[in-house]
Parts: structure tokens; C-alpha cells; sequence
């Protein structure tokens, strides 16, 4: 998520306008690496900052946190400082990740000491560092940050503090000749990482929009004019002003409704997704964190079953891997019946002791010779008598080793399929599904505390195709079940990925007709439904669904089909967005 430069900019504008001259109220500290502000005439809408490595940033918040019935020792020190305190200023240091909050506040002795809340949203070195402005020592911080743990900047009150190591260039104040020099010293590099590495607070996501915007620099730093190079930096920095003094802010959404990614202002790497515009930078964060939290929360607590089936699946794969490189190996043994046939044909050529022999290989019709090994220790007739025994144990585990290979192929579909709809899971209820699954097939154990309870009916996956056929797909393998073998009708086709855990999707047709069209975009969501979704070129079976058939005895939605024909599909992000209404009853 870029929480970059130019979020940041956004952010420090917001809080600027809304807290200058405000007073401190309260100060709670919710979570280990979060504390929220409150301030006087503002009860409703207190600051939030985070300096959590999977979330950090720093805004407004209407939402409700728990406080600690113990406050940690950094809150008890805000709270003596910062309480009562005014804030004068709000700014962001070299367009870079940090936010300072410039704060008068009235000390013990009574008199206004001047202090500085650096807030450094910098992923999982981010931190909030209360500074005495006075000498610039650090009063504490969040986290601490010892010799042991960086020799170039340390964090431990007391300390004199510095800003985070930033050797790059402010966009908005620095001299062109040095930009130009810096640029020119990345020639080998692409114009994308070259901007990121020279500009301060440049997030990747907007370094390929600038690119989509201009082209013509979409290649290396020494692949450039000398003209387009000189006016690069005029122009990127045209395109950064333009994002900064934008009023929107966007979360961009996934075909499936989940949140990709946020901005201020419009990015254009995003533009095959749908967005949704909010007027301000903290009501959008507020949003965005609500939705990622709820996402996380069901990926935490399925995370251990998540790494179990994914230990299971590789074990599987591992072990068919075995015994196909086996069974290769047991379809060769012919060649043992004919070392064997060799030897007894030319026993007065062999003597006891040999290693190895070459004879003339009848078996050849170009008359060619062949080397044999030989056990030193036995007999012509022994050795060929051995050869004979190593044939007949390889035909023999010839026909087990194919139903072994049936049965590991069977398990690792099946793995592959949960491990696919376990991590696709939105909620608890998909989540539980697999899990039932699992402990069905007997891949896991129920656990001790764990209750029987009835599968909460979930709904597939719908879509519609733009000329209004209704395109259905399943969530799980209980539900790919019902949806081929129960909703399906006569004439409907069945579309599956091949070779890729996927969704089994149901194009519903008007009595076997349907356009073209309709057929495409359900190969679309086909796409979308599987493992292959980030791929090209992707192969993906259809069939009608009456050449379906259920395998006997397998697990659910396993099945045969034949009849078959075969599209190749390049994922259409657009087409998804618009063809997806939702889960189908």
C-alpha cells in the first residue's frame, strides 16, 4: 500500500488545517505500536498513528478502539508531556514518510517547552518519536532501537534524535543539476527505478503510472535522449504536484470486492480497477484498514492450517514426483530379461570374478555390442538368474506403483484445490468449509475443543455476461459439486481451468444456445476462479455439462469430462469488474 510521499503530504495538509491551535485532550495507547490522540472540540474524530509494520500511517479515525485497563509506560509518558499541550504546526520533513507534529506544552516547572512528535511511516521501521525540541534529544519513542540493532541511527531516549537516513532528493526543492547528475548515474537502471531512487517519498505504484502516463520513458536511463532526460525532472515533478494538490483519494477494489491498494489522487497503474472516491485522506484509510483488518482476521486464524496444507500438498507432490521417477524406471526392466537371455547365450565367454562383460546383442538388429554389469561374487547362471528376478519384481510393481500414482495425482488435486479456495477464503464461513473438507478426507484431526455444527449454506459466485446470460461459479469443492451435478441444466456448459485448482463454472444457456460472447466471459471467470488468474495464455476446457461425470468414489468435484474444446484466455481485469454482481442463492 503506498503510504508515500504523497499520502503523506496529503495527510500533513489535513492535519495542519484541522489541528493547528488545538489542544490535547487525551492520549491512549490501544495497541503495542499504535496511540491515539484526542483533542479538545474534536472527541469524535481523534488521531490515529500507527507505526504497526503491516499497517503503518497516520490520520483522522471514526473508529472505536479498546483501551488497556493498564496503560504501557509510552502512553503514561505522552500523557505527562503531551496533555494540555498545543499544537503549532504540522509538517512533512524532505517529502519524505515523516509527519511532525510541532507541540507547546507546559512543563512541571510551568513553563512551555517546545517538543516534537515525529511520526515515521516507514513499513517495518516505522516509529513514533517524542523529540524535546529544545536540544533535539529524544524524550522516548514507540520502539527502540539500540547499537545492537542499527549502527546508524539509534532510537533510545536521551538520545540526540536524527532524521531517518535519506540520501534522496526533495521533488519540490532541489537544485536541477543535481537531479540531473543522480539520474544520469543510474544508466543502466529503468527510468522507474532510477526515479524511485533519486526522489524522496516516490512509491513504485507511482512511478509506473508516471509511466503510463509518458511512455516514452518506459526503458532504460542510457536508452533516453539527452533532451528527454533533461526534462525529466521538470516533468515528474509536474506529475507529483499534480497527484499532491488532487482533492480525491481511492480505494481500488478487486473484481471480488476486496481492497487492492489506496492513493491520493489518482494512480494510473490502477486504472483497470474499480475505485471508490472519498473527499478525504482519513475517511479512506479508515475504510481501507476496516476491510484489510476483517481480511486478516480470517487469514490469522486459519494461518496454521493454511502452512499445514501447504506442508501436505508439497509432501504430496514431492511423493508423486517418487513414484513416477519409479515407475519410469520399472518400464525400462525389459532390458533386465534381455541382459538375463544375453548371459545364458554366451555362458562359456563368463568367468566368475567379472564386473562386466560386452557381448554381441542379437536383440540389435544392427548387430551392435552391448556392456553388462556382473556381481563378482556369483556364477554365470547366478548372474543371469539375478537379472531375471530384477524383471519379474519390476512387472510386478508396475501395476501397484499406477494405482499409487492414481491416488497421489487424487490427493494432490485435492490438496491443491483446498489450499487454493483456503487462501480465496473472505470469511469464516468459506474458511470452515475447507476445513470440513480436510477433516472428512481425513487429511486432519478434528481438535479438542472443536463442535459439530451444520455448514452454513454459501452462495457461488455469479456473474453476468454482457449480453445477459447468468455465468455461475463455486467456492469450494462441496459447491462445485452442486453446481455441476445439481444446478447445472441440460445444455449448460461446464468450464474449468486446466491443470490449476479453479472453480468449476456454470454458463447457464436457453436450452443449449449462447452467443459467442457469453461463452468468452465465462472463460474469463473461469480464469478469474483459479490458481492461473495472474498467468497468460490460459488454457481452459469447456464442454457441456451432460460430459460430466463424477469420479466413483473420489472426493467432491473431482470428475472426468470428455467432448471437450479448449479456449486461451488472457485475464481481462475490466471485463471481470463488469460482468461481477456478487454470490448467486
Amino acid at each position: 500500500m503506498p503510504f508515500d510521499g504523497i499520502a503523506a503530504h496529503a495527510a500533513a495538509r489535513e492535519f495542519r488545517e484541522a489541528l493547528t491551535s488545538c489542544k490535547i485532550s487525551r492520549v491512549y495507547q490501544p495497541a503495542r505500536e499504535e496511540v491515539v490522540i484526542y483533542f479538545a472540540g474534536r472527541e469524535k474524530d481523534p488521531l490515529l498513528l500507527s507505526a504497526s509494520a503491516e499497517s503503518p500511517r497516520a490520520q483522522f479515525t471514526g473508529l472505536s478502539y479498546d483501551n488497556p485497563e493498564y496503560p504501557p509506560s509510552f502512553c503514561m509518558l505522552l500523557r505527562k508531556y503531551l496533555i494540555g499541550g498545543i499544537v503549532r504546526d504540522v509538517r512533512q520533513h524532505n517529502f519524505d514518510r515523516v509527519i511532525l507534529f510541532d507541540i507547546e506544552a507546559l512543563s512541571s516547572s510551568g513553563i512551555m517547552v517546545p517538543l516534537m512528535l515525529s511520526v515515521e511511516i516507514m513499513g517495518r521501521y516505522s516509529n513514533i518519536i517524542l523529540v524535546d525540541k529544545r536540544n533535539m534529544k529524544i524524550v522516548d519513542a514507540v520502539k527502540h532501537v539500540s547499537g545492537l540493532k542499527s549502527s546508524v541511527r539509534k532510537v533510545m531516549p536521551n538520545f540526540d534524535y536524527s532524521y531517518p537516513p535519506n540520501e534522496k532528493l526533495d521533488p519540490f526543492d532541489c537544485d536541477v543539476s543535481q537531479a540531473l547528475g543522480m539520474l544520469s548515474l543510474s544508466g543502466e537502471k529503468d527510468v522507474k527505478t532510477a526515479l524511485c531512487d533519486t526522489f524522496s517519498g516516490v512509491s513504485r505504484q507511482f512511478a509506473e503510472s508516471f509511466l503510463r502516463i509518458h511512455p516514452e520513458y518506459g526503458k532504460k536511463i542510457s536508452g533516453i535522449t539527452g533532451e528527454e532526460l533533461r526534462n525529466l525532472p521538470g516533468i515528474f515533478a509536474a506529475e507529483m504536484k499534480k497527484a499532491c494538490d488532487s482533492a480525491e483519494n481511492y480505494i481500488y477494489i478487486e473484481p471480488d470486492g476486496r481492497f487492492r491498494d489506496f492513493s491520493h489522487g489518482g494512480y494510473a497503474v490502477y486504472e483497470d480497477y474499480r475505485k471508490k472516491s472519498f473527499p478525504h485522506l482519513s475517511g479512506m484509510l479508515d475504510e481501507y484498514y476496516r476491510s484489510k483488518a476483517q481480511n486478516d482476521t480470517v487469514r490469522d486464524r486459519y494461518s496454521s492450517l493454511i502452512r499445514s496444507l501447504s506442508s501436505l500438498y508439497d509432501r504430496e507432490k514431492r511423493k508423486l514426483e517418487v513414484r513416477e521417477k519409479e515407475r519410469s524406471e520399472a518400464e525400462d526392466s525389459g532390458r533386465y530379461n534381455m541382459y538375463g537371455n544375453l548371459i545364458l547365450s554366451n555362458l562359456y565367454r563368463i568367468k566368475k570374478g567379472m564386473d562386466s562383460i560386452t557381448l554381441p546383442n542379437f536383440y540389435d538388429e544392427a548387430g551392435g555390442d552391448i556392456e553388462i554389469s556382473l556381481s563378482v561374487r556369483l556364477n554365470p547362471t547366478e548372474n543371469a538368474n539375478a537379472y531375471f528376478k530384477r524383471y519379474d519384481k519390476a512387472k510386478k510393481a508396475l501395476a501397484h506403483l499406477d494405482e499409487l500414482i492414481a491416488k497421489s495425482r487424487r490427493d494432490r488435486e485435492f490438496l491443491g484445490e483446498q489450499l487454493y479456495f483456503l487462501t480465496k477464503a473472505e470469511n469464516y464461513a468459506e474458511a470452515s468449509e475447507v476445513e470440513r473438507a480436510l477433516l472428512k478426507e481425513g487429511w486432519i484431526r478434528p481438535s479438542r475443543n472443536s463442535k459439530t455444527s451444520r455448514p452454513e449454506k454459501l452462495k457461488a459466485m455469479r456473474f453476468v455476461s454482457s449480453d445477459g446470460y447468468t455465468i455461475l461459479a463455486g467456492k469450494n469443492s462441496r459447491q462445485n459439486e452442486e453446481l455441476t451435478f445439481k444446478t447445472a441444466m441440460p445444455g449448460d456448459i461446464w468450464l474449468h481451468v486446466k491443470d490449476y485448482p479453479a472453480a468449476h463454472v456454470i454458463l447457464r444457456t436457453n436450452n443449449g444456445s449462447y452467443s459467442e460472447e457469453a461463452l468468452y466471459e465465462a472463460a474469463q471467470a473461469a480464469v478469474y476462479c483459479s490458481a492461473a488468474a495472474d498467468s497468460r495464455k490460459v488454457a481452459v476446457d469447456y464442454t457441456p455439462v451432460e460430459n460430466v461425470r463424477k469420479i466413483p468414489q473420489s472426493t467432491p468435484g473431482h470428475v472426468t469430462y470428455t467432448k471437450q474444446k479448449t479456449l486461451y484466455i488472457d485475464p481481462d481485469m475490466n471485463l471481470i469488474s463488469a460482468m461481477k454482481e456478487g454470490s448467486d442463492g
